[in-house]
């Protein structure tokens, strides 16, 4: 059964070794994610609208009050693939950084959880949810 990107995120971090909050970790990942598909997004609604929303954004004080003030601008497929292909990209960026470090045995270990999430992949978009 495919799991959610945070319990996914979670378990890349147990595997690795992870000494830090990983918890907060993880929160602070999706957080990101979502920041950075929404200044890509602010780039798709028309320039008389962005200060009005930029606005509005900056007052609002949760992650679903962001997609919500989002929702007339941006058609939700885009939106989901806008965060499938930031979110790809940022954790692909992660792995990159955190393999070498690695001892053989974890690499190993890594590369059959990443393998096990390909053979069962469900598109991370689709259950994807920010973490307020």
């Amino acid at each position: 059964m495919y799991k959610d990107p945070a319990e996914t995120l979670y378990s890349i971090l147990e595997i690795i070794g992870f000494d830090g909050d990983k918890r907060k970790f993880v929160t602070e990942f999706i957080n990101v994610c979502f920041e950075q598909v929404y200044m890509d997004m602010l780039k798709d609604i028309p320039v008389h609208d962005q200060d009005n929303l930029i606005a509005q954004l900056r007052k609002a004080d949760t992650q679903q009050a962001l997609i919500d003030l989002l929702k007339p601008y941006i058609m939700a497929e885009r939106l989901k693939s806008t965060l499938q292909v930031v979110t790809t990209g940022l954790f692909e960026d992660y792995l990159e950084t955190i393999m070498p470090t690695l001892n053989e045995e974890r690499k190993k270990k890594l590369l059959d959880f990443l393998a096990s999430l390909s053979d069962r992949k469900a598109g991370v978009a689709k259950d994807y949810r920010p973490i307020n």
